[in-house]
């Protein structure tokens, strides 16, 4: 079974190297900050056949990158270890792989069935490993506990007690809930456009009702903020959320923008070919 956030971890993989595409995504998804795009990517890595690896030091690898070490494999964001074979499920792919070492030397790559747990005869060349998670702590949590202290100290609520949430960074590099510590985790504000191309130009379709979906979701955010403070509970405020726009539009400056009515209310984001790529595809084929 896919999760929603293998989806989007494959897209934005995709995002990344395709030249020309299209994508549908939600408001909710537009205006989300998300996790500063290089810290993200950084975490990408390719492992090559016949490569020379040190198993513990990839397995360590993949704890960093939110992997969690099981027994046995069977969902994305998964690994184990068994003498020189590594099992592990990376978000990119619907089937895990099973890594099998001749000392340091990486000898086979193969898919396996994580129901069966058999291996598959195809041998493959390499396989990519994503980040289990989108939004993971750093190895220094130094600057991500003074944030959440400035936070504490705006709250001025001395019933908050952040040492829970402080307890929260010692679980490893990702719990249930970090999205709401995204703030500390990531000051500087980014969202999907911060992945985008420069050539990218949105069709906003039937743009009124996004404007009423993007008050609702503000309304939304400042309900639960409100309660969760009103139960003296640490939070930060919902700007730290979504990103500063008063409407979707303001999210792609100097753009040229399509409008669409009269159909359920999406956001299209597709990259304009160069004007040498719209040449080129007028040219007749020599053939």
């Amino acid at each position: 079974l896919v999760t929603v956030e293998q989806s989007r971890i494959a897209a934005l993989h995709r995002l990344r190297h395709e030249k020309h595409y299209l994508l549908f995504t939600s408001l909710t998804a537009l205006i989300d900050r998300m996790a500063e795009p290089s810290s993200f990517y950084n975490r990408f890595f390719t492992l090559h056949w016949g490569a020379s690896i040190d198993r513990e030091q990839l397995a360590e690898q993949l704890q960093n990158n939110g992997y969690i070490r099981v027994p046995t494999v069977d969902e994305p964001g998964d690994f184990s270890v068994r003498g020189s074979i590594i099992d592990l499920f990376s978000p990119l792919y619907a089937q895990p792989f099973r890594l099998d070492f001749f000392g340091d030397e990486l000898e086979s790559i193969r898919p396996f069935d994580p129901v069966s747990q058999k291996s598959q005869a195809i041998e493959k060349e390499s396989v990519d490993i994503a980040p289990a998670h989108e939004i993971l702590l750093p190895k220094n949590r130094d600057k991500v506990k003074n944030r959440l202290k400035e936070q504490f100290i705006a709250l001025n609520d001395p019933r908050i007690e952040l040492s829970l949430t402080y307890e929260k960074l010692e679980r490893g590099t990702h719990f249930a809930g970090i999205d709401t510590l995204l703030p500390a985790i990531s000051p500087v504000p980014h969202g999907l456009t911060s992945y985008l191309a420069d050539t990218i130009i949105p069709i906003f379709v039937t743009p009124h009702l996004l404007m009423e979906k993007l008050t609702t979701l503000r309304e939304l955010l400042t309900d639960a903020y409100e309660k969760t403070i009103a139960r003296h509970q640490f939070a930060f405020p919902p700007d730290g959320y979504l990103l500063n726009c008063l409407e979707p539009r303001q999210l792609f400056p100097g753009r040229g923008q399509l409008m669409i009515e009269d159909l359920l209310p999406v956001c299209l984001l597709y990259t304009s070919p160069s004007p040498r790529d719209r040449t080129r595809s007028r040219m007749p084929s020599s053939a």
